[in-house]
């Protein structure tokens, strides 16, 4: 209990480090996807913010151009150059409208005045992107398109990532254009990672105090339990023998009326012969001495050594079978037996005989009526064979059948014993078992190896 206590509080320090694991990486993992929608978000936002501005403009230029057509081109195009200055909206260098002409010559550009009439189709970043190119080239698709790019920044003079839409007046072969900074979601960005920083302390903090705490009564209650169970050792010790002496008598007990029951069964057939209520009664008997049989093994398995010793296996198959004939008759089933002479093995005769009563007796629990049930033994140069075969509904899951307690049907009752001490003595003696169950055929093969053994 001390140790099993120890190891509770382990394991829940381990379970505390993997909860607080947990939360962090989910805490972290919420920070990339924050991140992530972030920048789509404002990326999105500042996306349709320039495009509005610049169909804005190309609205306003195409109407001039509608209701101005009898004026001079050249005056009403430097009228408009004139009116983009005050259709900014903000003055932080971000948002303003720029054009050019398709063959890279600037016409308006309200920040970088002194560029006016200048080509400047070949201009690079320091990227090697060529800026005005790839505006003119996009811009001449049915909707326009954005380009990003470096550029300087008026209000900080300094290098900064951008992003413009740009789109064409092609009567004029016009590129007309709007961007802005992204800088400005970085900002954003770093107030998150110290957002993110300062709540990954508050966990850490937490997760200190809840383990001193979880320290500090593991210790306190081992202390207690420590002494608690020293008080209670020698009690739990005498209260296991009592236990183990009471179950032993009581297997003990039911023996003995048992034995009685079976043994004046057989002295009433002899005299007065067979009686079918008699025979209902001994097939019930033997079917509750299997069981306590099947209970006195599990009870004396881990303290008694099974030794070894030279079984005439045919003949000891033979008297098993004799044995459930009236539980077989009983449940209106024939056992009809193929049984090689003198077969000889070296087993220890309590456990062959768990190997073939509860085969037997489960092959009886699991027949349908008025069917026979075939038991064979035979050998081979490696294997001595021990089979049963019966008609029954088909095995569901044989790998379960020798779980502890496991029960197919359990309406026909039983504990689910037989076939897991079944396993566990095969398992121990090299005795390979095989469970085959179709088209309501259900066979259960045992092979033993063949020693050669003779008597």
């Amino acid at each position: 209990m001390k140790n099993l206590f120890k190891i509770a509080i382990l394991f829940s320090i381990i379970l505390l480090s993997l909860f607080a694991f947990i939360i962090i990486n989910n805490s972290y993992t919420q920070y990339q996807i924050d991140i992530k929608n972030l920048k789509k978000e404002y990326l999105t936002q500042q996306k349709q913010f320039i495009k509005q501005e610049t169909i804005r403009v190309l609205n306003y230029i195409k109407y001039k151009a509608k209701t101005n057509k009898n004026r001079s081109l050249k005056d009403l195009q430097n009228e408009i150059v004139e009116v983009i200055e005050y259709l900014r909206n903000t003055r932080d260098g971000t948002g303003y409208i720029f054009i050019y002409t398709f063959d890279g010559v600037n016409i308006a550009d309200p920040i970088l005045k002194e560029n006016s009439g200048k080509n400047l189709i070949n201009f690079t970043d320091p990227n090697g992107k060529k800026v005005i190119y790839e505006l003119i080239k996009i811009s001449q698709k049915k909707d326009g398109g954005y380009v990003r790019y470096v550029w300087n920044k008026p209000t900080t003079n300094t290098l900064e990532n951008k992003i413009s839409y740009a789109i064409s007046y092609k009567s004029w072969r016009w590129m007309i254009g709007s961007g802005v900074y992204l800088d400005n979601v970085e900002k954003e960005i770093r107030e998150k990672e110290q957002e993110y920083k300062n709540k990954l302390i508050k966990y850490i903090w937490q997760i200190i105090f809840l383990s001193l705490i979880l320290f500090i009564m593991g210790y306190l209650l081992d202390r207690y339990f420590t002494y608690e169970l020293k008080e209670s050792e020698e009690y739990t010790k005498e209260l296991l023998k009592a236990q183990d002496k009471f179950i032993d008598n009581a297997v003990h007990e039911i023996n003995t009326p048992l034995s009685i029951i079976i043994t004046n069964i057989d002295l009433f057939k002899l005299k007065y012969g067979e009686n079918r209520y008699l025979s209902k009664i001994e097939a019930g008997s033997k079917i509750i001495h299997n069981i306590y049989n099947d209970l006195s093994y599990v009870i004396k398995k881990d303290r008694i050594k099974y030794s070894k010793s030279i079984i005439n296996f045919s003949d000891f198959l033979e008297f098993r079978i004799e044995f459930f004939n009236e539980v077989a008759y009983g449940n209106h089933l024939q056992l009809h037996s193929s049984i090689k002479n003198n077969i000889f093995i070296k087993f220890n005769d309590t456990q062959l005989q768990r190997i073939c009563d509860n085969s037997i007796s489960n092959a009886i629990k699991y027949s349908y009526e008025n069917k026979k049930i075939k038991i064979l033994l035979k050998q081979s140069k490696k294997y001595i064979i021990f089979m049963v075969i019966n008609s029954s509904d088909t095995i569901e899951d044989p790998n379960k059948l020798f779980s502890r307690f496991y029960r197919e049907n359990k309406s026909r009752g039983g504990f689910g014993l037989g076939l897991s001490i079944v396993k566990d003595i095969c398992d121990n003696n090299n005795v390979t078992i095989k469970v085959k169950s179709k088209n309501n055929i259900t066979k259960f093969i045992y092979k033993f190896k063949n020693e050669n053994t003779t008597t």
